[in-house]
């Protein structure tokens, strides 16, 4: 044990002197090779002489890059102090600048501007008046045709009706004979009962000379009544020559009622046979059939369906701001009415008639007929209609929407204009009637009764203000507005400071000072 830890120790005291004697050799002698190194054995680290020495090799290099790094700052601070620095300006604040448009005054209407739709002035449900077979059915008829009032379109089988029509015909005929027959007799009779009242004078002059006579004592009493007799057989022969008389008026009064009767069957049985036709009412387009031919019909059946296109009407819904001036001249018109009426209620002694009295009360639920233009738009061209605004569609405002539903008549729905034609074809181009289902705008003519201010829309502010322009400065000016659409503004001109020529501003602006500098353009529109 004791010499197996000298050896170790005397092999650790060897190991240095063998990296000496390596450094040594490698620096003196480069072809000497260094001992073997067991594969076991990791690389040594450089040692501080070869850090050093590689520090040497790279130092030049390091202090020309710096040097030349010091000499490009110091160059760039030189030209920097040697070049002239700008002033600095500072810009003037000059007024913003906006446009202006003039004020100008409403001449003409106020146009109040809704929406509307076309719908039938009237469609007629046309049914059978008489029970058969559809016989015949006109290819007119079918549906989406145009028809004109009195066109032949369908006929119900009316051999019934014919036959009916002239039995009673005949009928007619025999009472009509009959009546005949009796004014023959009862001319007769008059003559009979003529001669019979003959008879009976000359049976009375007779009982008279006989009655002188017996008198004298020249007849015998039973003379005289033989005479009586013959008078008393004579006057009931007038008086049963009166009651045939009367019996015949009486008989001729009875058939000429029977008469009239059968006439009057006659005449629905007339009636039947042409109702058998059934004929457009009106000019108009079929919009649906309900038959075919050789079908059976009962009385009362709808056979077709046929719109009125003599005239259109267009729904509409007016806000009652809109209504404001429809009733603004119906209570204007009304003035003098009204003030008769507190007159006569003051006085009491003043009844209106009937008539007066309801046209007064309906004037309350309606409005004055107001002209209007129906306006529909096509591919960017524009068709106009003339029409009347004339009534409400009900009574009362819509819950939903709170409108209230209004109806305009077109008198001459196929009379339009804006139409263009064609240079190539020579025809019209647009729309040539105004058809249900069109989605149009109502421009209302309404009078104001007032004087307007008219602006763009644009020149309207928030909170219902103007910028009101007067040389070059800027004023924020409140208006009362009477009516607005998507365009203009309308304001009341006895409300504001305003006259015809003003400038308003149409510019939006950021912020807004009363009184303050602007540069104003005019713009026309």
């Amino acid at each position: 044990m004791e010499n197996n830890h000298v050896a170790t120790k005397e092999k650790r005291k060897r190991q240095p002197k063998k990296a000496e004697n390596f450094v040594g050799s490698a620096g003196s002698t480069a072809a000497a090779k260094p001992e073997a190194v067991s594969s076991h054995e990791k690389p040594q680290p450089k040692t501080w002489r070869e850090l050093a020495a590689d520090y040497k090799s790279h130092l030049p290099q390091f202090l020309i890059s710096v040097v030349i790094l010091i000499a490009g700052g110091i160059g760039f601070y030189g030209l920097s102090m040697l070049a002239n620095r700008p002033s600095r300006v500072i810009p003037e604040k000059l007024p913003p600048r906006v446009q202006t448009v003039e004020v100008k005054p409403l001449t003409g209407t106020l146009d109040l501007e809704v929406n509307g739709i076309v719908v039938p002035f009237r469609d007629v449900q046309v049914a059978a008046e008489v029970a058969g077979r559809v016989t015949y059915k006109s290819e007119k008829c079918d549906v989406g045709n145009f028809v004109t009032k009195g066109t032949h379109l369908l006929t119900v089988d009316k051999t019934n009706y014919e036959i009916e029509r002239d039995q009673l015909q005949l009928q007619v005929n025999q009472a009509g004979v009959e009546i005949e027959e009796l004014d023959v007799e009862a001319v007769n009779t008059k003559k009979l009962i003529e001669l019979a009242q003959r008879d009976v004078e000359l049976q009375k002059r007779e009982v008279d000379r006989l009655e002188r006579l017996r008198e004298r004592g020249s007849i015998s009493e039973s003379e005289v009544e033989d005479a009586e007799r013959t008078l008393i057989a004579a006057e009931t022969s007038v008086r049963q020559q009166q009651n045939q008389l009367e019996l015949l008026e009486t008989r001729k009064a009875r058939l000429q009622q029977q008469q009239a009767l059968t006439n009057r069957q006659l005449d629905r049985a007339v009636e039947d046979v042409k109702r058998a036709e059934i004929k457009a009412p009106l000019d108009g387009v079929i919009l649906s059939e309900a038959v075919e031919q050789d079908s059976y019909v009962q009385a009362g059946t709808t056979l077709f369906t046929i719109e009125d296109t003599s005239k259109a009407e267009v729904r509409c819904y007016l806000r009652v701001e809109d209504l404001y001036w429809l009733w603004r001249d119906n209570t204007l018109s009304d003035n003098s009415k009204e003030t008769e009426l507190d007159q006569a209620d003051e006085l009491e002694t003043k009844t209106l008639p009937v008539e007066e009295a309801i046209e007064e009360i309906s004037a309350d639920y309606s409005f004055p007929p107001t002209e209007v233009s129906v306006i529909y738009e096509l591919g960017g061209q524009y068709f106009e209609w003339e029409g009347i605004l004339n009534r409400y569609d009900g009574l009362g405002l819509d819950e939903r929407t709170r409108t209230i539903p209004c109806r305009v008549v077109v008198e001459h729905p196929r009379k339009v204009e804006g139409r263009r034609v064609d240079p190539k074809t020579g025809t019209r181009i647009g729309p040539p009637a105004l058809l249900r289902g069109m989605f149009v705008n109502i421009l209302i003519h309404c009078d104001p009764h007032t004087q307007l201010l008219v602006i763009p829309e644009r020149g309207l502010q928030p909170g219902r203000k103007i910028w009101l322009i007067r040389d070059e400065v800027l004023t924020v000016v409140p208006v009362e507005v009477a009516h607005i659409n998507e365009r203009e503004a309308y304001i009341y001109s006895t409300e504001v400071p305003l006259e015809e020529g003003d400038q308003v501003v149409i510019t939006p602006l950021e912020i807004v000072t009363d009184q303050m500098p602007v540069r104003s353009q005019l713009v026309v529109e």
